[in-house]
């Protein structure tokens, strides 16, 4: 079976004082963590695309920076395959809180980088999380941002 559709999701990591921002989500009877964020839109930049949701789900404008990783999650029966683009980010505006613009989203909480690791995340990048948030996020790479001609 193939996916219908590939999701793009953009991502934000935003750290302050040794924490890390994220999302609960409660959906399907589970509650799991994730970087705030979510899927882009046709016709808008992965960067327009990650400050809408910022705003919408947890009431914060945002400035994005690079790319500090990607990663995938394919269901094994392919009914599902995301495409994560993390990027470093900064809050230019607001206080991060729920703002009931997506039901899903139950708390948005400032964690301790070194928590980050035990806790259930989707994706399942906690320990690749953890690491990059223990060495300064070393590898990154500049987004070009839209380069259509």
């Amino acid at each position: 079976m193939t996916a219908p559709f590939i999701r793009i999701r953009a991502a934000a990591i935003i750290v302050e004082n040794g924490r890390v921002l994220l999302e609960k989500h409660a959906k399907d009877g589970r509650e799991y963590w994730v970087l705030p964020g979510g899927g882009v839109d046709p016709g808008e930049t992965l960067s327009e695309g990650l400050r809408r949701e910022l705003r919408e789900e947890i009431g914060v404008e945002t400035e994005t920076g690079d790319l500090a990783f990607a990663c995938e999650a394919i269901a094994p029966d392919a009914s599902r395959h995301i495409v994560q683009l993390a990027f470093l980010a900064s809050i230019t505006g607001g206080t991060p809180k729920v703002t009931g613009y997506d039901a899903r989203v139950v708390d948005a909480a400032w964690i301790p980088a070194e928590e980050v690791a035990g806790l259930e995340m989707y994706p399942a990048i906690q320990d690749h999380l953890a690491a990059a948030l223990r060495d300064g996020i070393p590898h990154r790479a500049g987004s070009l941002g839209n380069v259509w001609k």
